[in-house]
């Protein structure tokens, strides 16, 4: 992957934190895979919300209804989370790229509920 993190196949922001140490806002290929239940779990990636609001429109609704309420819980875990490290320390850089990822993350949250909303699927 030198010198090409992004396209239809590129890194999401896992992958570019622990494998490059940055973190890119708004992201594309940026994922978070959510668990709906003890048995079934799904990855939602942001490049994929066109295709979501086809899904969403078609599929179980009770399942889609699961990935919101997982969202949710998720979005606000992340929210409340607190990444703090001592200023000038080499703790804070990495504080500051984990609080980075955290804000991507909810982000992307927001955004996948926001389409499940639209879709009459929250």
């Amino acid at each position: 992957l030198p010198g090409d993190f992004g396209g239809k196949d590129g890194c999401c922001n896992d992958m570019l934190l622990s494998d490059y140490g940055f973190v890119e806002a708004d992201n594309a290929n940026d994922s978070i895979t959510l668990e709906i239940s003890t048995d079934e779990s799904i990855t939602i990636r942001r490049c994929d919300f066109l295709e979501l609001s086809d899904v969403a429109g078609s599929a179980d609704t009770t399942k889609w209804k699961g990935v919101a309420v997982a969202a949710r819980k998720l979005r606000d875990l992340l929210s409340t989370a607190s990444t703090r490290a001592s200023e000038g320390t080499i703790d804070s850089e990495r504080a500051n790229l984990a609080t980075k990822w955290r804000n991507e993350k909810v982000k992307l949250l927001d955004e996948c509920l926001e389409q499940l909303t639209c879709f009459g699927q929250s």
